[in-house]
């Protein structure tokens, strides 16, 4: 197995620990845990470590900082950049996961996968209900029995005691609490194909042979099918289905036009032309086109708000016909817009070109995310990190997950017949983005304008065919 980065998420109780442990005792990856970093730090009295336990003796959450801090010093020691990592504990929300991504990205290196295991509220209860902690050395065991029976502890014959922590009623509210910490950070890593949900019941090899080793970006192309001919045909239709409603909604797009009215549009346009709204529905997505207006990156869901004259705003439309899918996007300028908006625009849709100039026979996957980043780090701007495209066919997602920066000549080399959703997403300030409470909406972190344009490409023999074409007058 070759170099992985991954994360391990899951509730108090789900065995990630132990999962974790075992792929590292069995590929060599290094089981990197908050509780680890923790001790480690404390013990050797480091300035980090300082800061953690005063934090840990008050009874209160360490901040994000000096989290960040303690992982950033353990994942650059020698034998995570040479062996890979499995990060257990960490992160535990998105602003932690942003700050992740960004070091990462700073060496040219990214996660591989995300593995969340899953298990029902009540049965994680159970079994944390049924812990107890030897008073002497610290062990925790599964001994009930044990206790009820009054036996000590089978390391060091100490008394064995439940702590409050794990009362029933108490591990509700930390379950609670834990979930509330982690739902945008479950939707950050959907949203970039990260995500893989493993579910938690059963032995612990039962649940260990559900972990998918075949992840992340650059993992391997056994996962990207080749379309044959007929579904290739199918694709151009939906393809050619979604240019027209993409005219449609340009034909009604201006200044006090709501983006409601743009969304009743596109869906009367798809389903007049025998299609479905791809989005709408899609885990729960309540529209039919996404639109996002000024400084939300992606994911804006129509409303009654209205269109000014000098904002920009991205529609993003997806179509499924006879079982295919396609899916672009397109930022417009309403009306004049300022000359700093306009240069954004006009970059990312020519980044856009040269990350598709690169779906090429015998090319890289990693060759499309470096000819978009350093394009458009060359003008100035920067690339969202938390967002990727994706393969695209019988599903809306498929794999592989296509991110927007990163190294070339790296990954699976493309074949004729994979086809991509290529889609940059940049921002003239700051790279960084945060998820709305609507659980889909998301801005760029420092309130900058972001602008986003995508097609989906057939990658073929000789040049690259981009079956979305015609939503564009010209090709950059």
């Amino acid at each position: 197995m070759r170099v992985k980065r991954l994360v391990i998420l899951g509730a108090p109780g789900v065995g990630k620990g132990t999962q974790a442990k075992r792929l590292e005792d069995t590929f060599g990856w290094v089981h990197v845990s908050t509780g680890d970093m923790l001790r480690d730090g404390v013990r050797e009295n480091t300035s980090l470590g300082k800061q953690a336990k005063e934090y840990m003796e008050k009874g209160e959450l360490v901040p994000d900082e000096v989290m960040v801090g303690l992982v950033k010093n353990r994942l650059n020691r020698e034998d995570c950049l040479k062996k890979g990592f499995i990060l257990d504990g960490f992160p535990r929300t998105v602003p932690q996961a942003e700050r992740l991504d960004d070091y990462l990205g700073r060496m040219n290196l990214g996660l591989d996968g995300v593995v969340s295991i899953d298990v029902s509220k009540e049965e994680i209860v159970r079994r944390l209900s049924q812990r107890a902690v030897c008073e002497e050395c610290g062990t925790v065991v599964t001994a009930t029995k044990d206790i009820q029976e009054g036996a000590g502890c089978r390391c060091c014959g100490g008394r064995l005691v439940r702590r409050r922590d794990d009362e029933p009623e108490t591990i509700r509210h930390r379950l609670e609490v834990y979930e509330r910490q982690t739902r945008s950070l479950i939707r950050y890593y959907e949203d970039r194909t990260l995500l893989r949900v493993v579910d938690g019941l059963g032995t612990l090899d039962d649940v260990y042979a559900r972990i998918p080793l075949d992840i992340g970006p650059f993992a391997g192309e056994t996962m990207i099918s080749i379309k044959n001919r007929e579904e290739i045909s199918k694709l151009r239709r939906s393809a050619q289905l979604l240019v027209a409603v993409f005219r449609a909604v340009e034909e009604v797009l201006g200044p006090d036009v709501s983006t409601q009215k743009l969304d009743r549009i596109a869906e009367e346009v798809i389903r007049f032309g025998g299609g479905k709204p791809a989005f709408k529905g899609y885990k729960g997505y309540p529209a039919s086109i996404c639109s996002s207006v000024e400084n939300q990156v992606v994911h804006g869901i129509p409303g009654s708000r209205r269109l000014r004259e000098g904002e920009i705003v991205s529609i993003d439309i997806g179509v499924e016909l006879d079982g295919y899918y396609s899916d672009a996007a397109k930022t417009y300028g309403i009306e004049e817009v300022s000359p700093e908006k306009a240069l954004l625009m006009d970059t990312t849709r020519r980044a856009l070109h040269r990350g598709i100039r690169k779906c090429r026979r015998g090319n890289h996957l990693s060759d499309i995310s470096h000819a978009i980043q350093t394009f458009v780090e060359s003008k100035g701007f920067s690339v969202v990190r938390a967002l990727v495209g994706h393969g695209i066919g019988r599903s809306l997602h498929e794999e592989p997950q296509i991110p927007n920066f990163g190294p070339p000549h790296q990954g699976p080399k493309l074949r004729s017949g994979m086809v991509f959703a290529v889609e940059p997403m940049i921002n003239m300030g700051l790279h960084e983005v945060k998820f709305l409470e609507d659980g889909w909406t998301v801005e760029t972190s420092d309130g900058s304008p972001s602008a986003h344009f995508e097609h989906t490409v057939l990658v073929t023999e000789e040049k690259p065919e981009i079956l979305t074409l015609g939503i564009e007058k010209t090709l950059a």
